[in-house]
């Protein structure tokens, strides 16, 4: 087992690539998030219970149901980026000629799976690094901020959230020198 920095673990053996990305949240974030989740909660459910009180107006509750949708739309996001931060790892497996890549959190997660030769070498995308959506991405509350592209059949995609770029600089190198050298030891 190998490490890339706090957050990426390699098993790397011929026949195959196994990398782990853990998130890496710290403490006075992991408290910042814990804060929102528990506020934002009660704050709703404080919105809920006034919707069985007699005494408001249509409109008044017609309002309160608008503010419940924005709420449980936030609310929605902020358990996954809790579940995120606790229990989620990036799993990306090379071996048998196919790539796969998977978010899970605990043990569940939808795999995206292809043929190695459908894909791009992996590079790091360097318009990660500046910008509003940058910096909304690296915040606790977001899971996002993606800065290994890769293609796949034309069509871009990205993994690696919030790696610094030392970090996914290593891992791009580690991808891309196992996927050439299957490449190249292949039959044709």
């Amino acid at each position: 087992m190998q490490k890339i920095g706090a957050q990426i673990q390699l098993d790397k053996s011929k026949e195959e690539l196994i990398v782990e990305i853990h998130p890496n949240i710290s403490d006075k974030n992991k408290l910042i998030l814990n804060a929102w989740l528990l506020l934002w909660t009660a704050c709703g459910l404080a919105v809920v219970s006034q919707l069985f009180v007699d005494s408001y107006a249509f409109e008044e509750k017609v309002f309160m149901l608008i503010y419940l949708a924005f709420w449980a739309y936030l609310e929605f996001k902020v358990l996954y980026a809790f579940r995120w931060n606790r229990k989620g790892i990036e799993r990306i497996e090379l071996k048998d000629g196919k790539f796969a890549y998977t978010k899970l959190i605990g043990k569940r997660g939808l795999p995206f799976e292809c043929e190695w030769n459908d894909l791009s070498l992996f590079h790091y995308e360097s318009s990660t690094e500046t910008g509003l959506w940058n910096d909304i991405n690296k915040a606790a509350w977001m899971v996002g901020g993606e800065v290994i592209e890769y293609k796949f059949k034309h069509k871009i995609r990205r993994l690696g959230m919030k790696l610094n770029k030392k970090d996914a600089l290593k891992l791009v190198d580690q991808l891309n020198r196992f996927i050439q050298s299957k490449r190249q030891n292949a039959p044709k």
